[in-house]
């Protein structure tokens, strides 16, 4: 049938147009030398979050700094990184990767 997809035909129920959102890795630090990795479309607002509380895992152990931030990237790429960035915590390997990725 030619009016199958043909999306202004009565009672059809097009899907809703979706938007592709660039995320970044994104690296905290607080005063104490702790160390908080995570994903956010907007790393600085996500900052924001960090330091009045509202993220369970920063809660009272701020003030937090944003030290880096990857390059914007597709959610999946930016999950990978976050795991990558996880492993490497505390190591060399971190250095480089944040090189390989910063923005």
């Amino acid at each position: 049938d030619r009016n199958t997809h043909n999306l202004k035909v009565a009672g059809s129920n097009p899907a809703p147009a979706t938007t592709f959102r660039m995320y970044q890795a994104y690296i905290l630090t607080n005063r104490s030398g702790r160390t908080y990795i995570g994903i956010s479309v907007d790393p600085s607002t996500r900052l924001a979050q960090h330091n009045t509380g509202l993220s369970k895992w920063t809660r009272g152990k701020g003030p937090w700094v944003l030290n880096w931030t990857s390059k914007p990237m597709s959610l999946g790429e930016a999950r990978k990184l976050e795991n990558l960035l996880k492993w490497q915590k505390g190591g060399m390997g971190l250095e480089k990767l944040k090189a390989l990725h910063g923005s």
